[in-house]
């Protein structure tokens, strides 16, 4: 296997490697290259969220009346069981 610098006359492997030191010499004074472009940042004033006067009432009364069915259905059923066990208890009593 032949080596590269056998390739080439001595005098063009020197100037190459030449070549080669000073563009890393300019690459280094140079610094990295970085393309830069301006970001304009639109101006949006900040917004506030606040809910109107009308739409407050009417979703306090739905969770309200929400409310107030759930209590209904629960205390139909607390009231359902408790006859159911009344009538257990008195015709056991008696059986």
């Amino acid at each position: 296997m032949m080596a590269s610098d056998d390739q080439h006359p001595p005098q063009q492997v020197q100037q190459l490697r030449r070549e080669l030191q000073e563009e890393q010499l300019q690459d280094q004074k140079m610094g990295p290259l970085l393309v830069t472009f301006p970001r304009p940042v639109p101006k949006v004033q900040s917004l506030k969220l606040e809910p109107e006067k009308g739409q407050e009432e009417p979703q306090s009364r739905s969770m309200v009346q929400a409310y107030i069915m759930g209590a209904y259905l629960i205390a139909r059923w607390a009231w359902a069981r408790f006859q159911e066990r009344q009538s257990r208890r008195k015709s056991g009593g008696q059986g």
